[in-house]
């Protein structure tokens, strides 16, 4: 049987690529306020964003900051708890946040230094969201009682969807499954072959020219943050795999504002994954 080129697999799968309608939903809940103040949107974006992704912050726990023995853990289903965290979150420069966060313009994707910038930036602002949702989550469950000695789970994934939603140009998501593939998109391990995307192996041409854009760019754009290591790794894998579907010119539909290139690169990772 003849060897499937990872190109031409690539190729014929952002063409393929599908407009959701779900997602248009999302989108335009995040960029048209309705007529509603912000105290009213926030808890619904909130709720909605995070049941969408199974990435809801009401699912919440916390550590003691010196231990790994869980302290406590909370599920609240009602919507008081997003109610609270919102009053919270405005109360505390969320709108200047969300301003300086919809004000970052999109990637040109040629490893320019004005791109390496947005990037910085962008993760800067999914770090101080992410700090928002655990500061706010703390006043609520523990309200009147020292929590400095406790930490928070972190809350990156759901922040990184929150911040896309808001401007999808820029923001790159985090998810398990597509960090997972690509950490094996990008590494050199031989083991990595027996991931594909549509039967087809990465080829080492491809590979290594993906990891020449991510080298470019990693050494500048990734904050010295444990917090915030992990997505930002994210981030470069993908820009530099956006870079390469625009350099190739893949077919992706550049005029449709519900499927920018950011959404390219995480569909991809996802379907990069382990034959069975």
């Amino acid at each position: 049987m003849e060897k499937k080129s990872f190109t031409g697999e690539i190729k014929k799968f952002v063409s393929e690529m599908e407009d959701y309608f779900g997602n248009h939903i999302l989108y335009d809940m995040c960029n048209n306020d309705y007529g509603f103040d912000v105290d009213k949107r926030l808890p619904s974006e909130l709720w909605i964003i995070g049941r969408s992704y199974a990435a809801s912050p009401e699912r919440r726990s916390y550590h003691p900051k010196e231990a790994n023995d869980k302290l406590k853990s909370f599920s609240d289903g009602r919507g008081r708890f997003f109610d609270k965290l919102a009053a919270y979150m405005i109360k505390n420069n969320y709108e200047q946040l969300l301003d300086d966060a919809t004000q970052l313009k999109g990637y040109k994707y040629d490893g320019c230094d004005e791109d390496l910038k947005t990037l910085q930036q962008s993760i800067n602002c999914v770090g101080r969201f992410n700090k928002l949702i655990k500061d706010g989550s703390k006043f609520i469950d523990f309200d009147g009682i020292d929590s400095n000695d406790i930490d928070c789970k972190n809350q990156i994934s759901f922040s990184s969807k929150f911040m896309h939603f808001h401007n999808r140009q820029v923001f790159f998501i985090l998810d398990n499954y597509s960090a997972d593939g690509a950490n094996h998109l990008f590494s050199q391990r031989n083991r990595c072959n027996t991931y594909t995307i549509n039967g087809a192996t990465i080829d080492e041409e491809t590979r290594t020219l993906l990891n020449e854009y991510k080298l470019n760019i990693i050494q500048n754009a990734v904050p010295e943050n444990d917090e915030l290591s992990k997505y930002s790794i994210h981030c470069v894998n993908s820009y530099a795999l956006c870079r390469f579907l625009k350099e190739q010119d893949m077919p992706y539909q550049k005029n449709n504002e519900y499927l920018p290139l950011t959404r390219y690169s995480d569909t991809i990772f996802m379907n990069f994954k382990a034959e069975k």
